[in-house]
């Protein structure tokens, strides 16, 4: 019987065996798998960290760009209002000059003389009264046509007697 049980404990220590065999197996068909995974993953990983560094230069070079075009617009805007003042003053400059410019005389009798703003003034007044006096023209010129027209009307009817008068005879001399 010991040999039948030795050859037992054999069979069933082979199926154990076996048994372990397929579990190992298995075991490293799962280990090549995962060992397929975790490179698969460091690839990702690897992919994932040259995009993160590809995008951070993109970034930092979008930063730049911007602080750049910032710096620019504020420089710009700096010039622009040194130059609304250099302008301002220089126009105020100007004004006082004008007004204490005065190179002709605004009435030959009293002897003073007009500034230029006070010229402009009255040139300004002179162009408004040859507007009104043009219209004023204009509009006598309107109501005179009529009155030309039975003046020329009348003139000839004169030529006409003149007419009549050499044909009977008559004359001035008589």
């Amino acid at each position: 019987m010991s040999e039948l049980a030795t050859a037992f404990n054999i069979i069933a220590l082979h199926g154990q065996l076996d048994s372990a065999q397929c579990q190992i197996d298995q075991e490293r068909t799962k280990l090549f798998d995962l060992n397929n995974q975790y490179k698969e993953l460091q690839e990702s990983m690897l992919s994932l960290q040259k995009d993160h560094e590809t995008l951070g230069i993109a970034l930092d070079q979008a930063r730049e760009l911007q602080t750049t075009a910032v710096e620019n617009q504020m420089s710009e805007k700096k010039k622009r209002v040194l130059r609304e003042a250099a302008l301002l003053v220089e126009i105020r400059t100007l004004w006082k000059l004008v007004e204490e410019l005065r190179p002709v005389q605004s009435d030959i009798g009293t002897g003073q003389l007009a500034t230029v703003r006070q010229l402009l003034q009255n040139c300004q007044e002179q162009e408004q009264t040859i507007q009104t006096l043009n219209a004023t023209v204009e509009h006598y010129k309107a109501l005179l046509q009529p009155s030309e027209r039975e003046v020329e009307f009348s003139h000839q009817n004169f030529e006409g007697l003149a007419g009549y008068e050499e044909r009977d005879g008559i004359s001035d001399a008589t």
